[in-house]
């Protein structure tokens, strides 16, 4: 067959272009279905990705006809059955042309049983295929794969190193990329950055799109090599132009952020985005949710976290989700609210997990509800999310599911105000300076004071001016008393107001003075005390 494949390659072209109409379904079967690198076959063959399904099956139907038992045949058919979701149709045939010693046949049961189509999902027997399917550079790539991973096999980073290079030394280039990539992590080798380059430029020589984009990424960051933008831009645009989607989000984050141009940041999100890259769409909906860069629209904003969500991006779906609890911009929605929170939630964002949990108690406040609130609650305490770790403090205090315990609401509550959370930092400060259920300690007190303080909480601005004002805590500064009730006083709160007037009306931290040249705020609360 290869030297009438050589031959065609002589005619003229009148006869190389109308060729194919005359090709019989087996030749027009492989071409749609074969395998690249299959040993069996001379055609170069084609992507599991770029089979046209509907033709392919035709073709192959036609050409089982005339050769029922040929394995070639039934693998070219059950590969095509495959891409068109007939995984069930496809699996005898590929037992047919495995037992019939196929190799290419192996490698396809490698990938049903590695994905469950068709058949029940079983990593170890996929490796077992994927070994009898050695030969093709494809399956020694994901062998080192499942290596690298620990699917079906122990983990052993040795052995997908291994893998990597044969598949590298059959030719693919990819494997040369998942070899750099070994070198970028440091597994199973000495992390060495600038081998990785090495490796991710012999990838991208083969117009390998994966190896173009971690050359670029390497060139972004400075890995191995001195940071050079253009350089990274260059293979950036190489990858894009194989529709390779991180490298055109990366392309939009530098046309964001560095090489300042919208338009054509926006041109490489939409690319990235169209070819399925979550995080694309996630900040196309950002970007129009906020008008950043490009004209605001809210309808447009909600499409795109919508694509974001189905696409298993974990903030498309946090922020699609507040959209339908609150019925802003889409109409209120409860139930699609708490899918998307837990969806989010179950991808680990602290956030989601609060929110998930908070809608889920009021949303049904039962025993059940309330139990898993708790569990997520706990974990997105364990991220460091201080609301979460708040609220449980809050269970405990008041005997909210958990038996009430202060121990238990005063140790939460200075997690909470360790993590941050600017009312805990306040109320663990409160409970200290009147030493409820914990030692009165002015100085730790004053402490938590000045972090809420500085946060602008009202109260604790009060409360920091009062430890200054007395010198409780604190030495005694009558003059940073009154700064601190001024902080507080410009929020308006009438107490503050108060204490900041009193400064002047007593001359305490300020010059004593009643004049109505002070703020208006002053003069009004002076007014009230005086008359």
């Amino acid at each position: 067959m290869a030297f009438f494949h050589n031959l065609a390659a002589l005619v003229i072209g009148l006869v190389v272009a109308v060729g194919p109409a005359f090709a019989s379904p087996l030749d027009r079967c492989e071409k749609q279905a074969g395998l690249p690198g299959d040993p069996a076959s001379d055609y170069e063959g084609v992507t599991f990705d770029l089979i046209d399904a509907s033709a392919a099956i035709s073709n192959c139907r036609e050409a089982l006809k005339d050769n029922p038992e040929t394995p070639q045949v039934q693998f070219w058919l059950s590969r095509s059955l495959t891409k068109d979701g007939q995984a069930e149709e496809a699996l005898p045939l590929l037992v047919k042309a495995s037992n019939a010693n196929y190799i290419a046949a192996n490698m396809s049961l490698g990938y049903l049983y590695l994905n469950g189509l068709g058949v029940t999902q079983n990593a170890r027997t996929a490796y077992s295929y994927y070994q009898k399917a050695s030969a093709i550079p494809g399956a020694m790539l994901t062998l080192g794969l499942m290596n690298q991973r620990g699917l079906g096999t122990p983990q052993n980073f040795a052995e997908a190193k291994k893998w990597y290079e044969e598949a590298a030394a059959a030719g693919l280039n990819s494997g040369y990329t998942k070899l750099g990539l070994l070198y970028k992590t440091g597994q199973g080798v000495a992390k060495d950055p600038a081998q990785a380059l090495a490796l991710f430029e012999q990838a991208a020589s083969g117009s390998d799109s994966d190896g173009l984009f971690w050359a670029g990424y390497a060139y972004e960051k400075g890995a191995g090599t001195d940071k050079d933008i253009d350089k990274a831009i260059t293979r950036f645009r190489e990858a894009s132009g194989l529709d390779n989607a991180l490298a055109q989000f990366r392309l939009g984050m530098i046309y964001q952020d560095q090489k300042i141009n919208p338009d054509l940041a926006l041109t490489y999100f939409k690319q990235s985005a169209t070819n399925g890259y979550a995080p694309a769409m996630q900040r196309l909906a950002h970007k129009y949710f906020y008008g950043e860069g490009v004209k605001q629209d809210i309808p447009k904003a909600v499409l795109y976290y919508q694509d974001g969500a189905k696409a298993g991006n974990q903030f498309s779906a946090f922020n699609l989700g507040r959209i339908y609890e609150h019925g802003i911009y889409a109409t209120k929605d409860i139930g699609k609210a708490l899918a998307l929170y837990k969806q989010s939630a179950d991808k680990g964002l602290a956030e989601a997990q609060f929110d998930y949990a908070r809608l889920l108690v009021l949303s049904n406040e039962t025993l059940e509800n309330v139990s898993i609130a708790v569990d997520i609650l706990e974990k997105a305490s364990a991220q460091g999310y201080g609301k979460a770790t708040y609220v449980l403090a809050t269970y405990h205090s008041e005997g909210f599911y958990f038996p009430q315990s202060s121990q238990m609401h005063i140790k939460l509550l200075r997690r909470a105000a360790e993590q941050g959370l600017t009312k805990a930092e306040y109320d663990y400060g409160f409970l200290l300076s009147k030493g409820v259920g914990i030692a009165e300690n002015d100085d730790e007190a004053a402490s938590w004071f000045e972090k809420a303080a500085k946060s602008g909480h009202v109260k604790a601005q009060i409360n920091l001016g009062t430890v200054y004002h007395r010198g409780e805590g604190r030495s005694q500064n009558q003059t940073l008393g009154c700064d601190w009730y001024e902080k507080a006083a410009e929020q308006e709160d009438s107490f503050a107001e108060f204490l900041y007037a009193d400064c002047f009306i007593k001359g305490e931290g300020r010059e004593k003075n009643t004049n109505k040249r002070q703020p208006l705020f002053v003069w009004t609360t002076m007014m009230k005390v005086t008359h």
